[in-house]
Protein backbone atom coordinates (compact mmCIF):
# COMPACT_ATOMS: atom_id res chain seq x y z
CA UNK A 1 0.00 0.00 0.00
CA UNK A 2 1.59 2.94 -1.01
CA UNK A 3 1.76 6.53 1.81
CA UNK A 4 -0.95 7.84 0.25
CA UNK A 5 -3.46 4.88 -0.14
CA UNK A 6 -1.99 4.57 4.01
CA UNK A 7 -3.33 8.11 4.79
CA UNK A 8 -6.43 8.30 3.18
CA UNK A 9 -7.46 4.29 4.28
CA UNK A 10 -6.82 5.39 7.77
CA UNK A 11 -8.39 8.88 7.85
CA UNK A 12 -11.44 7.39 5.60
CA UNK A 13 -12.47 5.05 8.98
CA UNK A 14 -12.87 8.75 11.17
CA UNK A 15 -16.19 8.95 13.03
CA UNK A 16 -18.33 11.63 12.77
CA UNK A 17 -17.79 12.54 16.48
CA UNK A 18 -13.62 12.50 15.60
CA UNK A 19 -14.74 14.83 12.81
CA UNK A 20 -16.00 17.48 15.45
CA UNK A 21 -12.81 16.95 18.10
CA UNK A 22 -9.92 19.56 18.67
CA UNK A 23 -7.37 20.57 15.90
CA UNK A 24 -5.62 23.73 15.10
CA UNK A 25 -3.95 24.19 11.81
CA UNK A 26 -1.72 26.81 12.94
CA UNK A 27 -0.59 27.82 16.49
CA UNK A 28 -2.08 31.27 16.12
CA UNK A 29 -5.33 30.57 14.56
CA UNK A 30 -8.62 29.06 15.82
CA UNK A 31 -9.53 26.13 16.92
CA UNK A 32 -11.39 24.63 13.39
CA UNK A 33 -11.72 20.79 14.40
CA UNK A 34 -10.33 17.78 12.47
CA UNK A 35 -12.82 18.46 10.11
CA UNK A 36 -11.05 21.34 8.57
CA UNK A 37 -7.65 19.38 8.56
CA UNK A 38 -9.60 16.88 6.02
CA UNK A 39 -10.21 20.41 3.80
CA UNK A 40 -6.79 21.21 4.49
CA UNK A 41 -5.55 17.91 2.48
CA UNK A 42 -8.25 18.72 -0.25
CA UNK A 43 -7.17 21.56 -1.37
CA UNK A 44 -3.56 20.92 -1.14
CA UNK A 45 -4.65 17.91 -4.04
CA UNK A 46 -6.95 20.39 -5.93
CA UNK A 47 -4.21 23.25 -5.74
CA UNK A 48 -1.84 20.42 -7.62
CA UNK A 49 -3.95 19.85 -9.82
CA UNK A 50 -5.28 23.93 -10.68
CA UNK A 51 -0.91 23.85 -11.22
CA UNK A 52 -1.05 20.69 -13.46
CA UNK A 53 -4.13 22.59 -15.67
CA UNK A 54 -2.91 26.01 -15.59
CA UNK A 55 0.25 24.62 -17.15
CA UNK A 56 -1.99 23.47 -20.40
CA UNK A 57 -0.33 21.21 -23.43
CA UNK A 58 -1.70 17.81 -21.70
CA UNK A 59 -2.72 15.67 -24.79
CA UNK A 60 -6.54 13.93 -25.44
CA UNK A 61 -5.64 10.97 -24.16
CA UNK A 62 -3.76 12.08 -21.01
CA UNK A 63 -6.64 14.26 -19.95
CA UNK A 64 -9.08 11.10 -20.97
CA UNK A 65 -6.75 8.82 -18.48
CA UNK A 66 -6.78 12.17 -15.71
CA UNK A 67 -10.28 11.47 -15.88
CA UNK A 68 -10.18 8.03 -15.17
CA UNK A 69 -8.01 8.14 -12.54
CA UNK A 70 -10.26 10.45 -11.17
CA UNK A 71 -12.94 8.22 -10.74
CA UNK A 72 -10.77 5.65 -9.79
CA UNK A 73 -10.42 7.93 -6.68
CA UNK A 74 -13.37 8.54 -5.87
CA UNK A 75 -13.95 4.99 -6.06
CA UNK A 76 -11.16 3.91 -4.02
CA UNK A 77 -11.83 6.42 -1.47
CA UNK A 78 -15.09 4.27 -0.85
CA UNK A 79 -13.65 0.95 -0.33
CA UNK A 80 -10.41 2.27 1.74
CA UNK A 81 -10.36 1.45 5.42
CA UNK A 82 -13.50 -0.66 4.60
CA UNK A 83 -13.33 -3.98 7.13
CA UNK A 84 -12.15 -7.27 4.80
CA UNK A 85 -15.16 -8.96 5.72
CA UNK A 86 -17.65 -6.84 3.79
CA UNK A 87 -15.92 -7.88 0.35
CA UNK A 88 -17.94 -10.99 0.40
CA UNK A 89 -21.46 -9.28 1.75
CA UNK A 90 -24.48 -10.14 -1.08
CA UNK A 91 -27.61 -7.86 -0.53
CA UNK A 92 -29.22 -10.22 -2.65
CA UNK A 93 -28.49 -14.24 -4.24
CA UNK A 94 -28.74 -12.40 -7.63
CA UNK A 95 -26.42 -9.45 -6.42
CA UNK A 96 -22.64 -8.87 -6.51
CA UNK A 97 -20.56 -9.40 -3.66
CA UNK A 98 -18.41 -5.99 -3.10
CA UNK A 99 -15.30 -8.08 -4.00
CA UNK A 100 -17.06 -9.40 -7.45
CA UNK A 101 -17.73 -5.66 -8.32
CA UNK A 102 -14.12 -4.48 -7.57
CA UNK A 103 -12.47 -7.74 -9.28
CA UNK A 104 -15.16 -6.65 -12.59
CA UNK A 105 -13.39 -3.22 -12.27
CA UNK A 106 -9.69 -5.32 -12.47
CA UNK A 107 -11.11 -7.06 -15.47
CA UNK A 108 -12.49 -4.38 -17.47
CA UNK A 109 -9.89 -2.09 -17.16
CA UNK A 110 -7.23 -5.18 -18.36
CA UNK A 111 -9.76 -5.84 -21.09
CA UNK A 112 -10.08 -2.10 -22.45
CA UNK A 113 -6.29 -1.86 -22.39
CA UNK A 114 -6.30 -5.00 -24.48
CA UNK A 115 -8.29 -3.53 -26.69
CA UNK A 116 -7.21 -0.96 -27.23
CA UNK A 117 -3.41 -1.73 -27.61
CA UNK A 118 -5.12 -4.29 -30.19
CA UNK A 119 -6.91 -1.39 -31.98
CA UNK A 120 -3.77 0.60 -32.52
CA UNK A 121 -1.30 -1.41 -33.19
CA UNK A 122 -2.90 -3.96 -35.28
CA UNK A 123 -1.93 -4.53 -38.93
CA UNK A 124 -4.14 -4.44 -42.21
CA UNK A 125 -6.08 -7.35 -42.77
CA UNK A 126 -6.23 -7.78 -39.37
CA UNK A 127 -10.09 -7.80 -37.70
CA UNK A 128 -11.04 -4.46 -36.12
CA UNK A 129 -12.71 -6.97 -33.26
CA UNK A 130 -9.73 -8.25 -30.89
CA UNK A 131 -9.48 -12.17 -31.61
CA UNK A 132 -11.48 -13.51 -28.02
CA UNK A 133 -8.14 -15.95 -27.79
CA UNK A 134 -5.82 -12.56 -26.83
CA UNK A 135 -8.80 -11.31 -24.11
CA UNK A 136 -7.11 -11.04 -20.91
CA UNK A 137 -7.61 -14.73 -19.12
CA UNK A 138 -10.18 -14.65 -15.76
CA UNK A 139 -7.17 -15.46 -13.60
CA UNK A 140 -5.20 -11.96 -14.44
CA UNK A 141 -8.15 -10.15 -12.63
CA UNK A 142 -8.14 -12.23 -9.52
CA UNK A 143 -10.36 -11.50 -6.70
CA UNK A 144 -9.30 -12.70 -3.44
CA UNK A 145 -7.11 -11.18 -0.42
CA UNK A 146 -8.12 -8.15 1.32
CA UNK A 147 -9.51 -4.50 0.57
CA UNK A 148 -5.52 -3.22 0.32
CA UNK A 149 -4.88 -5.91 -2.04
CA UNK A 150 -7.90 -5.52 -4.32
CA UNK A 151 -6.96 -1.38 -4.21
CA UNK A 152 -3.41 -2.09 -4.97
CA UNK A 153 -4.45 -4.36 -8.14
CA UNK A 154 -6.59 -1.67 -9.29
CA UNK A 155 -3.92 0.84 -9.05
CA UNK A 156 -1.05 -1.35 -10.84
CA UNK A 157 -3.84 -2.10 -13.89
CA UNK A 158 -4.46 1.73 -13.81
CA UNK A 159 -0.78 2.47 -13.78
CA UNK A 160 -0.17 0.11 -16.63
CA UNK A 161 -2.99 1.22 -18.98
CA UNK A 162 -1.80 5.07 -18.44
CA UNK A 163 1.41 4.14 -19.49
CA UNK A 164 0.36 3.20 -23.08
CA UNK A 165 -2.30 5.33 -23.77
CA UNK A 166 -0.90 8.86 -22.90
CA UNK A 167 1.50 7.51 -25.70
CA UNK A 168 -0.96 7.76 -28.05
CA UNK A 169 -1.16 10.30 -31.10
CA UNK A 170 -3.78 12.17 -32.41
CA UNK A 171 -3.91 10.03 -35.47
CA UNK A 172 -4.74 6.75 -33.17
CA UNK A 173 -8.14 7.87 -31.52
CA UNK A 174 -9.64 7.70 -34.64
CA UNK A 175 -9.00 4.38 -35.63
CA UNK A 176 -11.62 2.01 -35.82
CA UNK A 177 -12.49 -0.60 -33.02
CA UNK A 178 -15.18 -2.64 -31.64
CA UNK A 179 -16.99 -1.98 -28.63
CA UNK A 180 -20.65 -4.08 -27.69
CA UNK A 181 -20.66 -5.35 -30.67
CA UNK A 182 -20.58 -2.12 -32.26
CA UNK A 183 -18.16 0.00 -34.15
CA UNK A 184 -16.62 2.84 -32.58
CA UNK A 185 -13.54 4.66 -32.66
CA UNK A 186 -10.71 4.76 -30.11
CA UNK A 187 -11.81 8.02 -28.99
CA UNK A 188 -15.02 6.41 -27.88
CA UNK A 189 -12.68 3.57 -25.59
CA UNK A 190 -10.58 6.31 -24.01
CA UNK A 191 -14.18 7.65 -22.20
CA UNK A 192 -15.25 4.35 -21.57
CA UNK A 193 -12.32 4.38 -19.12
CA UNK A 194 -13.68 6.76 -16.71
CA UNK A 195 -17.50 6.04 -17.62
CA UNK A 196 -16.66 2.30 -16.07
CA UNK A 197 -14.79 3.05 -13.01
CA UNK A 198 -17.82 5.82 -12.25
CA UNK A 199 -20.55 3.29 -12.78
CA UNK A 200 -18.97 0.75 -10.80
CA UNK A 201 -18.20 2.91 -7.87
CA UNK A 202 -21.68 3.62 -7.46
CA UNK A 203 -22.32 -0.48 -7.84
CA UNK A 204 -19.87 -0.43 -4.85
CA UNK A 205 -21.42 2.34 -2.80
CA UNK A 206 -25.04 0.72 -3.79
CA UNK A 207 -24.08 -2.83 -2.29
CA UNK A 208 -21.80 -1.09 0.94
CA UNK A 209 -25.29 1.12 1.73
CA UNK A 210 -26.90 -2.29 1.47
CA UNK A 211 -24.53 -3.90 4.36
CA UNK A 212 -25.20 -0.37 6.65
CA UNK A 213 -22.03 1.30 5.18
CA UNK A 214 -23.17 4.38 5.16
CA UNK A 215 -20.57 6.90 4.26
CA UNK A 216 -19.87 9.09 6.84
CA UNK A 217 -17.71 12.86 6.55
CA UNK A 218 -14.69 11.44 6.95
CA UNK A 219 -14.94 9.24 4.03
CA UNK A 220 -16.66 11.74 1.65
CA UNK A 221 -14.01 13.93 2.20
CA UNK A 222 -11.71 11.28 1.75
CA UNK A 223 -13.54 10.31 -1.49
CA UNK A 224 -12.84 13.72 -2.46
CA UNK A 225 -9.89 14.35 -1.65
CA UNK A 226 -8.61 10.99 -3.93
CA UNK A 227 -10.43 12.13 -6.68
CA UNK A 228 -8.54 15.15 -6.52
CA UNK A 229 -5.46 13.62 -6.50
CA UNK A 230 -6.50 10.44 -9.27
CA UNK A 231 -6.94 14.18 -11.75
CA UNK A 232 -3.42 15.45 -11.56
CA UNK A 233 -1.30 12.12 -10.33
CA UNK A 234 -0.08 11.06 -13.65
CA UNK A 235 1.32 14.56 -14.63
CA UNK A 236 2.57 15.77 -11.60
CA UNK A 237 6.67 14.90 -10.53
CA UNK A 238 7.22 12.33 -8.27
CA UNK A 239 8.79 14.94 -5.43
CA UNK A 240 5.59 16.43 -5.71
CA UNK A 241 3.61 13.75 -4.73
CA UNK A 242 5.83 12.52 -2.24
CA UNK A 243 5.94 15.96 -0.95
CA UNK A 244 1.74 15.85 -1.26
CA UNK A 245 1.54 12.30 0.85
CA UNK A 246 4.11 13.49 3.78
CA UNK A 247 1.78 16.35 4.23
CA UNK A 248 -1.57 14.34 4.82
CA UNK A 249 0.69 11.62 6.74
CA UNK A 250 1.58 14.53 9.68
CA UNK A 251 -1.93 15.77 8.92
CA UNK A 252 -3.13 12.30 10.18
CA UNK A 253 -0.87 12.36 12.77
CA UNK A 254 -1.46 16.02 14.12
CA UNK A 255 -5.16 14.63 14.74
CA UNK A 256 -3.59 13.14 18.09
CA UNK A 257 -6.83 10.81 17.79
CA UNK A 258 -5.20 8.86 20.41
CA UNK A 259 -5.16 11.64 23.05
Amino acid sequence: MTDFAASMSAMATLTDEDMGRSWRWRDEGSDLGVRDGYHRSFEAEIGQLAAIDSAGGWSEPVEAMALAQRALGQALGLLAGQPDALLDFQAAPAEWPLREVVRHMLETELSFCANTRWSVTRTEGQPEAMPRELRPAHSEAPGDGGVADLIARLQAARAATDAFVSGLQEADLAKPTVWARSSVDVRFRLRRFASHLTEHGIHAEKVLRAAGREPGEARQMVRAIWGARGAHERRTPGDVIAGLDHQHAARLASFDLAG
